[in-house]
């Protein structure tokens, strides 16, 4: 997600897109995209936005057929998480280099 991306759904004239929805659905399609590769996914892992029952509930609703854990502090508790984190971070910094 870009910068003027998330100013945009922010600053919707309809309403507002907040962060923790434009993030939610950011993921969830990232995590679309990556079943539509043909990856067989049997488990998902997410530091939670916001409350972490409600955007489980709604990444279950959307992969019903995968082990979906939200948490607090996911990437404190679970490697799959903090390596991922690690990932991520490396990868804003190279391009914002």
């Amino acid at each position: 997600m870009s910068a003027r991306d998330i100013s945009a759904g922010m600053l919707k004239p309809a309403g507002v897109y907040n962060l923790n929805a434009q993030a939610m659905d950011a993921t969830i399609q990232l995590i679309k995209d990556v079943f539509t590769q043909g990856v067989n996914v049997k488990e998902i892992y997410i530091d939670t936005i916001g409350k972490a029952d409600v955007y489980q509930k709604k990444l279950e609703r959307v992969f019903p057929t995968t082990m979906v854990t939200v948490a607090e502090k996911a990437d404190s508790l679970y490697p799959c998480v903090s390596a991922a984190s690690v990932c991520a971070k490396v990868t804003r910094d190279a391009a914002l280099e």
